[in-house]
């Protein structure tokens, strides 16, 4: 009886400890599930794939073992629009200030100034009787013969001279001489001309100024080796490319060494070379289309000539084209500089330092931050908090400015200090699906 009684005892006590053990849990839980809902006080986490789980700390999913995130970071995740908003876990760079100090290396050449170009051209038609001159880049004084011509213009006009000076009609001399100035003939040539009374066949023209000599292909545009007075339009007055008849022979020459020849003929107006001194020159130097955005006019330029091994050249970005040549994908920059000694030649090659000294600190982010559009640019900012596994990023588009290869200046769209992601290009399945 009493071995009875003792087990039924025992029963009761299990009994009695198993009730006190649920109502303990249940109170428990009920708790947890008050603190959890809790949101003035504290963030509360949740599981992205178990939104049930929630806790008042940071952990994992004990269902998943997923890492616990924000439930309103998870609620923005699970509403945003999936070609502006994307969850990653990749490393992010803060934008901040930067003074882009840049350097680019550029290679290039020494080219002449075409602004230093005089140009000489045919006075009065003709035809080449004698070549002084034969080859480009000679070196040429003032007043030294180049060439003579043949011309019945300017014949018909030294007799008609010589004619009126006989007449002893000194207006009309004065007014005849004039026009044979007009007509390129120097006071040597009129002095000449009055002495002998005779006019002169073949007229020498002579170099105005001094420099070396460059024969453009321009100077055979109109010149030809097959035609004659008479195929060019009857006469020599009316000469030209514009009057020659569509089934003449016409044979341009595509030579630059020296596009004219003795026997050609030469209209009026048609160039037949240019002077240069070479007192100054270009250096033109080829940049990279990514980069060229980072060059600046006024930015220093420091050169080296290969011909100039020992010697430091010092200038400055002068001008910039801007157009992409066709086929290429470069920039030309020029930096005029002085060549007094005439020791910097043509074609020449040099090799240049660009540096922009202005120390000004301005936005940046790695130029891998930067994802291009297009006509756009856009960047991934970062909208949730340090300290969680991933992020949620939200593309955001910005205004760039200089790079220099490694940083991209942050015009506007971006605030200081914003967290972006570090590759942008590995935020983007496909750029025409972006949103900003």
């Amino acid at each position: 009886m009493l071995v009875k009684w003792k087990n039924k005892s025992l029963i009761l006590l299990l009994f009695g400890l198993l009730l006190a053990t649920a109502s303990c849990k249940k109170e428990t839980a009920t708790e947890h599930k008050e603190h959890a809902t809790e949101t003035e006080e504290g963030v509360i986490y949740t599981c992205p794939m178990h939104p049930e789980v929630t806790s008042d700390k940071p952990g994992r999913c004990p269902e998943c073992n997923m890492f616990l995130e924000p439930k309103d970071v998870v609620l923005e995740q699970l509403i945003a629009d999936p070609n502006r908003i994307v969850v990653s876990s990749q490393a992010t760079v803060q934008a901040k200030s930067n003074t882009m100090n840049k350097q680019v290396q550029a290679e290039g050449i020494i080219a002449f100034d075409e602004r230093q170009n005089n140009t000489v051209a045919a006075y009065f038609p003709g035809r080449i009787e004698e070549l002084f001159v034969k080859y480009n880049y000679t070196f040429v004084r003032k007043g030294q013969p180049i060439l003579s011509l043949y011309s019945p213009e300017l014949l018909t006009a030294q007799q008609e001279f010589l004619f009126v000076l006989h007449a002893e009609d000194n207006a009309l001399a004065e007014q005849a001489r004039k026009r044979l100035r007009l007509l390129g003939l120097t006071e040597s040539q009129l002095k000449t001309l009055e002495k002998t009374g005779k006019p002169q066949t073949k007229t020498t023209v002579y170099s105005p100024y001094e420099g070396f000599v460059r024969f453009t292909p321009e100077a055979a545009t109109t010149s030809t080796t097959t035609q004659s007075p008479a195929a060019a339009g009857g006469s020599m007055g009316n000469m030209g490319a514009a009057n020659t008849a569509p089934d003449a022979p016409v044979t341009q020459s595509t030579s630059v060494e020296n596009p004219i020849r003795e026997g050609q003929y030469v209209a009026k107006g048609q160039t037949l070379f240019q002077v240069n001194d070479l007192k100054k020159v270009w250096a033109i130097l080829t940049l990279p289309a990514g980069i060229a955005g980072s060059v600046e006019t006024g930015d220093k330029v420091t050169i080296r000539s290969q011909l100039l091994p020992d010697k430091t050249i010092l200038g400055e970005v002068n001008f910039i084209e801007s157009v992409v040549r066709q086929g290429q994908n470069q920039v030309t920059v020029r930096v005029y500089l002085a060549n007094p000694d005439l020791k910097l030649k043509p074609n020449s090659l040099v090799q240049a330092t660009i540096a922009d000294e202005n120390k000004q600190a301005v936005l940046t982010v790695p130029t891998s931050a930067v994802w291009s559009l297009g006509r756009r640019n856009i960047v991934w900012v970062r909208k949730t908090p340090a300290g969680n596994h991933s992020f949620s990023f939200e593309a955001t588009e910005v205004q760039i400015g200089k790079q220099n290869g490694d940083y991209t200046e942050i015009i506007s769209g971006l605030p200081d200090g914003a967290h972006v992601a570090k590759e942008a290009g590995y935020m983007t399945d496909s750029e025409s699906f972006i949103r900003p």
